[in-house]
């Protein structure tokens, strides 16, 4: 599975994904433990207690990176849950997709976001009934 693209320059991965694009993205970490690739580390424990504010961290940090045109890779360790999370939040939050969309385009198709993250997303991003993730 590795490295996953979602939309524009935002991708999605497990912790083999820094390798394959070998430093050609800026690179957020959002599992426990950084890569020697990371350049940005933000720690998201991946259940349902999990640190809001380390999720708006990841955010922002994503949606800048993007914003600012750069090619931005999001990885945890499996990139199933965490990663596609993130990267569904930063995307809805700068396009107009809704949060069903959005996860959607970040699971490309294979896994699905847990409960929790799915419903902090819709909380950011708006409810889309349009795609049903359940």
């Amino acid at each position: 599975m590795s490295l996953r693209h979602v939309d524009g320059t935002l991708y999605v991965g497990d912790s083999l994904a820094p390798d394959v694009l070998e430093k050609e993205a800026f690179v957020v970490t959002v599992a426990l433990e950084a890569t020697d690739e990371t350049d940005v580390h933000i720690p998201l424990v991946d259940s349902p207690d999990f640190d809001r504010d380390q999720f708006k961290k990841a955010l922002d940090t994503v949606c800048k990176k993007l914003t600012e045109g750069e090619r931005v890779l999001v990885h945890c360790n499996a990139g199933i849950n965490r990663s596609p999370a993130i990267a569904a939040a930063a995307h809805c939050t700068l396009t107009e997709d809704g949060s069903g969309q959005a996860m959607t385009k970040a699971q490309c198709g294979f896994h699905r976001i847990a409960p929790y993250f799915r419903e902090e997303i819709r909380r950011r991003c708006g409810d889309d009934l349009m795609v049903d993730m359940t």
